[in-house]
């Protein structure tokens, strides 16, 4: 199938239904796929595996922008097993 016409007879008609905006492109979904899944908490190389990166740094190249701020989601989950073993 040639990519031209994959984008006009299925991507474009389908982003149209439902209700995304014009000139959206195939990758942009990846973008947001990578974003949710990094704001669920996967790991990079989980994400990288689920986009079929062939290395980590690429995936660290295009997204590691994302990873930004969770240090302390990450710190208060360590703080949390700490005293919960603490607690034992």
């Amino acid at each position: 199938m040639r990519h031209h016409n994959f984008m006009r007879r299925h991507f474009y008609p389908a982003a149209r239904e439902a209700g995304m905006p014009d000139g959206l492109r195939f990758h942009d979904l990846r973008h947001t796929c990578a974003a949710i899944l990094t704001a669920q908490g996967w790991n990079p190389k989980q994400i990288q595996m689920r986009l079929g990166h062939a290395t980590i740094r690429t995936t660290l190249d295009r997204y590691g922008h994302l990873f930004e701020g969770h240090d302390q989601e990450l710190l208060d989950r360590l703080d949390a097993f700490h005293d919960e073993r603490k607690a034992r």
